[in-house]
Formats: structure tokens, sequence, C-alpha cells
């Protein structure tokens, strides 16, 4: 038996804030670049990333800048 088990909550933190980290290091990301990272480094569907870029939109953390997300908080207050 595995001395590791994480809950939903902690995946689902450590996905969005790594999915936030790659839209500020790449200066904003079009939503089809944000599904195929997550899709190739959590195996996620299309369709749970476009849930969490509607939810990170709607919470105000994120924005659409003529097509690509980009962050809307200061970087800082996110990473350190």
């Amino acid at each position: 038996m595995s001395g590791r088990i994480t809950d939903g909550a902690t995946l689902r933190k450590t996905r969005i804030l790594d999915l936030l980290q790659q839209i500020h290091m790449n200066s904003g990301m079009h939503t089809n670049d944000c599904q195929m990272y997550m899709t190739i480094k959590y195996g996620l569907k299309w369709e749970r990333t476009a849930e969490y870029l509607k939810e990170l939109t709607m919470c105000g953390l994120i924005k659409d800048d003529h097509g690509k997300w980009v962050i809307k908080v200061l970087p800082q207050d996110l990473f350190g």
C-alpha cells in the first residue's frame, strides 16, 4: 500500500496554481495552449481545463485579453 494519499482538493489546488504559473510565465496563453499543457502534464480532459479557466475568470484571477488568458492580479500575490 502506498504511503502517499492526496485528496481531490489538494490535487485541484496544485493543478490550478500550476496553470496560473504557466499563464504568467508565458505572458498569457490561449485556451488551446492551456488545455494542451494540462492534458500533457496531468492527463486532464479539455473540458476540465475549460472549467478551471471559467472558475479563475469568475473569481477575478485571470481575464481574456484579445484571445489570451492573462493574470489579472499581481503575480507576487500568487507566487511569492
